[in-house]
């Protein structure tokens, strides 16, 4: 952008509408390229969680919240934790470090996760299978845990690999 300023009260105030014409110019492409680069990532966070193989009932439901020129993606449900992280002992291939408050793989709950293979009652999802209906407590799995799906770091790593790309689209729309 090129600003020409002419020496004079009139041409002073003329640059400096400019500049806050520019100013603004740039905080709306700053939010809108945010929330570009937040979508981005969101389509991989949902499609990761969907796809997920994971004995139980999947509830993951994803969306983008924005703040100004800030965006979060927010996964909530019962199981982002087991489906992002993975579970059980011997499927503990998360791609980094685990967070404050997420155990060490087969170690949650009643620990049945330590085990090669435990039985739970509920939904037997995409990755449990099937035992036997027992009365009075519902249908009868097991499984030998869960694959972490490294959703949201999908979603970080494809953000990233998009910065500069979205940046374009987004300034010269």
């Amino acid at each position: 952008m090129k600003i020409k300023v002419r020496l004079s009260d009139a041409g002073l105030r003329d640059a400096e509408r400019q500049i806050q014409e520019y100013k603004a110019t740039l905080n709306k492409k700053a939010q809108e390229f945010a929330k570009a680069l937040a979508d981005k990532g969101l389509d991989v966070a949902k499609v990761r969680f969907a796809n997920a193989e994971y004995a139980g009932s999947n509830d993951v439901s994803c969306h983008v919240e924005q703040n100004g020129n800030t965006c979060t993606i927010v996964a909530e449900g019962k199981a982002v934790a087991f489906i992002e992280f993975g579970t059980g002992a011997h499927h503990n291939g998360y791609g980094g470090e685990l967070p404050p408050g997420v155990g060490a793989h087969g170690s949650y709950g009643q620990g049945k996760g330590a085990g090669r293979r435990w039985y739970y009652y509920g939904d037997p999802g995409n990755a449990g299978t099937y035992v036997d209906t027992v009365p009075g407590k519902g249908q009868l799995n097991y499984t030998d845990g869960n694959e972490p799906a490294m959703a949201m770091w999908g979603a970080v790593e494809e953000m990233a690999s998009q910065v500069e790309a979205t940046w374009r689209e987004v300034w010269n729309s």
